[in-house]
This record gives structure tokens, C-alpha cells and sequence, in this order.
């Protein structure tokens, strides 16, 4: 449990692995390492995940919220249909998720907003689509990501930008497509500011 100053913050994860495959991530590694041993993103039971929080909630009395610390929170439309309505019976707690603009639905998020949901990580990374199908393996465009935006503040979520500042592969266009987006994006929101480190590789580009 993580705690912020009059606040308690349980972290839990719903699943293990990542569904995407952006070469800029650990998964992209795990992947690698774990190959052919299984499915590589895997989910828990809504039921399993509950009994955790709420042994939490017990054992500490002064959590007040709970982050799922998911790498992106996808899951099957079942899945959600059940977190929706047991979440807020069995826990009632506010709650955060980490979330791939290219990976939800208004539907979606109306429902965990209704459930507890009151802020979202939006992974952008970059600006520039080219940046991002040839250095991230990532799909997405500013639109969706504008979209999504938009969303959010009309439902009342509070939101966090996830942004790559510095990738030493990039070239100016691709910096200035960044300083293109942020304006349109809906305010009030938060930024958290990347440096991508390139490692050494046996497999150079």
C-alpha cells in the first residue's frame, strides 16, 4: 500500500502481461523471454481481484482509493460487465487505470466512471504517427487521442498524459507534432514527461 499524505493508495493488478506490443516496453523483452510458454497476457478473475481489495481494505484503514496498475486496462466486454456491478457493492472505493486511447469505448468508460472511476493514464508517447508505427510498434493517431480526451472530461475523469520527450531517434517534425497536440487536448489535465533510453542490443536496427 502506497500512501499520500491524508490519502491511502492501494495498487492491485487485474492482469499480467500487456495485450500490445510496443517495442518501447519491458513487454516487448518479456515477450521474448517468455515465448512459448503460454498466453502472455493474462487476466484475473473479477472474483479474485475483489477478495484481494478487500483484504486490503481490512487489514488497512485509511486506504481510501485503489490504482489498478495494469499495464493497459483491456479486458473482455463480460469481464467489465461484472467489475462494473460487483465493484462498487463489495469495495465503493474511488479508483485509477492506465489506459491505451486506441483500446476503449465511451461505453466503457461511462460504466467504470459509474462504477468509481475518477482518473485515467492515457498512454501517448508520441505526437508524430510515423514516430510511433517506426521507433514504438504502436498504432494510434492525434484524432482518437483528442477524442478520447474529450470523453473524459465530459464524463468528469480526471486525466494524465503519459509523454515521450526525448527519444534520440526523433527528428524535429516529430517533436514539433507533439507541441501541435497538446493545445487541443481538453483541460484541465496532467502531464508525466518520459526520457527513452536505447540499450544496448545484439540485434542493431
Amino acid at each position: 500500500c502506497v500512501y499520500e499524505t491524508d490519502n491511502a493508495l492501494y495498487r492491485v493488478m487485474a492482469s499480467r502481461g500487456c495485450p500490445f506490443h510496443c517495442s518501447f516496453c519491458y513487454n516487448s523483452q518479456y515477450r521474448e523471454i517468455y515465448s512459448g510458454l503460454g498466453h502472455y497476457h493474462r487476466v484475473r478473475t473479477v472474483g479474485h481481484v475483489l477478495d484481494e481489495i478487500e483484504r486490503a481494505v481490512a487489514a488497512l484503514p485509511r486506504l481510501r482509493r485503489i490504482r489498478f496498475d495494469d499495464d493497459s486496462f483491456v479486458f473482455p466486454r463480460a469481464w467489465i460487465d461484472e467489475f462494473v456491478r460487483e465493484y462498487p457493492q463489495r469495495i465503493g472505493l474511488p479508483f485509477d487505470i492506465l489506459l491505451n486511447p486506441e483500446a476503449t469505448h465511451l461505453r466503457t468508460l461511462t460504466a467504470l466512471r459509474d462504477a468509481g472511476l475518477v482518473h485515467v493514464q492515457v498512454g501517448v508517447q508520441s505526437a508524430s504517427e510515423s514516430e510511433l508505427s517506426e521507433h514504438y510498434s504502436r498504432k494510434g493517431s492525434n484524432e482518437r487521442i483528442i477524442e478520447v480526451g474529450q470523453q473524459l472530461q465530459d464524463l468528469g475523469i480526471e486525466v494524465t498524459y503519459d509523454v515521450i520527450l526525448d527519444n534520440p531517434l526523433s527528428c524535429q517534425r516529430d517533436q514539433q507534432a507533439m507541441l501541435e497536440l497538446l493545445p487541443p487536448l481538453p483541460l484541465p489535465f496532467n502531464l508525466f514527461l518520459y526520457s527513452l533510453t536505447v540499450f544496448p542490443t545484439s540485434h542493431p536496427p
